[in-house]
């Protein structure tokens, strides 16, 4: 009984090395309470294409550092129970530094009230939209940067870049960049949020979280008072990453894979990638855009692109390939697919009175990429047929929550501050608070707790979410 304890903890605990250790190696900024957050959320719905990835490179590993440490306990002579039980310790150590949960725990049980003085309650503003309410297409672009411009030479998005030397492209410098990514913005579900409230979007990994973020007023539910229709459209399932609940709580209609195999507009068995890939994105949006154009009342269109989801993205059928690495193929295509978008926006009708904005959703997490290669990194965006002018376009300092008032600004929606959240409308000139407070200051008080964002519960909660992961690490 006892050997098959021993073995039983020896097996998790090189599963927990293996997996643990390829996380680290793998994703970029991968926070602990993104793990938590995913762990606690509908996870079926992923694409497991990752994980099957994933097992193929840390079975192997596991298995010859299974066979390293059985033959050091023979070498050592040493009870193989208490061995097995102090290698098990060592992967639950390793794993809670390794993946920063030492540090959230850290700032769990630190405060700050950066987020409650610097908050202005989009509820408490006054909105003065134009005689004629302009319509929004928002893009949200898996993991784009405007970094892919040139990597190692190579630019991976020339037509995003023409769109964006063309057009209004907020940046840190004095040419092509983007939004600086912050503390709790760096995953899908997150830089949503942070585009749409002006908020970071802090996982209490201590407590029950509601997703839906009811008391906090969105962009949707200012354009909803102000009579919009809204729609928000995925080539996966919208309930991953609680997207679904966050979206249908501020008044979006949802449009996402299983939407589309119910209304038979794709066929029950058909699957490919995360639901359906990009092509079949951008060609079911230009139906749904039609239809509302038609309707009397402007809209808000957003939707969601995955094939250039990590890990390695995905190239569809007849598509380029003039890269060796697939990634960079499944972002060259993205970058084609989009223009070709843009384009037929712009031969409709309803194009004079329309906004539209693609931004990346946050940085790619896909390490393999920037290795051996050093520069600062951005998240995309571009803002095309604004109802007004930036005063200062580049060398601004921001982060996507800035991005929830400029939207609004874009529209020729008149406000009584340029503040919202704790967001600042770019085409002022007014300080973002990365400008007024510096990017390691405000990362440092956004990590943590804040009383006015979430409460807390009891602690036991953080043993539970950690176990999770341990428990999804080995299987």
């Amino acid at each position: 009984m006892c050997n098959i304890l021993a073995t039983l903890l020896m097996i998790i605990a090189v599963l927990i090395f293996g997996s643990v250790t390829y996380t680290i190696t793998t994703f970029y900024d991968l926070t602990f309470q993104e793990i938590i957050f995913n762990l606690t959320t509908k996870l079926k719905s992923a694409n497991m294409d990752v994980v099957k990835k994933a097992a193929v490179l840390v079975v192997p590993g596991s298995i010859i550092l299974y066979i390293l440490l059985v033959h050091m306990s023979n070498v050592f002579v040493i009870d193989y129970l208490l061995y097995s039980f102090i290698v098990f310790v060592i992967s639950i150590v390793y794993a809670a530094f390794a993946l920063g949960f030492n540090s959230y725990l850290y700032n769990y049980n630190h405060y700050s009230k950066f987020i409650q003085e610097n908050y202005v309650d989009p509820k408490k503003v006054k909105y003065t939209f134009p005689k004629k309410k302009r319509n929004l297409i928002y893009i949200y672009l898996e993991s784009m940067e405007s970094t892919y411009s040139n990597i190692k030479g190579d630019n991976l998005i020339p037509n995003l870049t023409k769109l964006a030397n063309n057009n209004i492209n907020f940046s840190g410098t004095d040419k092509l960049g983007g939004a600086t990514q912050i503390d709790s913005v760096g995953w899908t579900s997150a830089g949503i949020i942070a585009s749409t409230t002006g908020l970071p979007f802090k996982i209490n990994a201590m407590s029950k979280n509601d997703y839906t973020l009811k008391n906090f007023t969105t962009l949707s539910d200012i354009l909803y008072d102000h009579g919009y229709n809204q729609e928000f459209m995925f080539g996966s399932d919208s309930e991953f990453g609680a997207r679904k609940k966050f979206l249908k709580s501020h008044h979006y209609q949802i449009t996402d894979y299983y939407t589309m195999i119910e209304s038979n507009r794709l066929p029950k068995d058909y699957k490919v990638w995360w639901g359906y890939e990009d092509s079949k994105l951008f060609s079911f949006a230009k139906e749904d855009i039609t239809k509302l154009a038609k309707e009397d009342k402007p809209f808000n269109f957003s939707l969601l692109t995955t094939n250039t989801h990590f890990l390695d993205g995905f190239v569809e059928n007849g598509s380029l390939r003039p890269f060796k690495y697939q990634y960079k193929n499944a972002i060259y295509n993205s970058d084609k697919q989009v223009y070709e978008f843009i384009e037929w926006i712009k031969k409709q009708d309803f194009y004079d009175n329309t906004t539209i904005i693609i931004s990346g959703d946050h940085l790619t997490m896909q390490l393999g990429l920037f290795r051996g290669f050093k520069t600062k990194r951005s998240v995309y965006n571009t803002i095309i047929n604004s109802e007004i002018k930036p005063i200062k376009e580049k060398n601004r300092l921001f982060a996507t929550i800035d991005m929830f008032p400029t939207i609004l600004a874009s529209l020729g929606v008149k406000m009584n501050t340029n503040r919202l959240g704790i967001g600042t409308n770019l085409f002022s000139d007014e300080k973002t608070i990365l400008e007024k407070y510096n990017f390691n200051y405000t990362n440092k008080e956004l990590k943590k707790k804040s009383i006015f964002y979430s409460d807390r519960i009891k602690k036991k909660w953080v043993i539970f979410s950690f176990l999770l992961f341990l428990l999804f690490s080995v299987f």
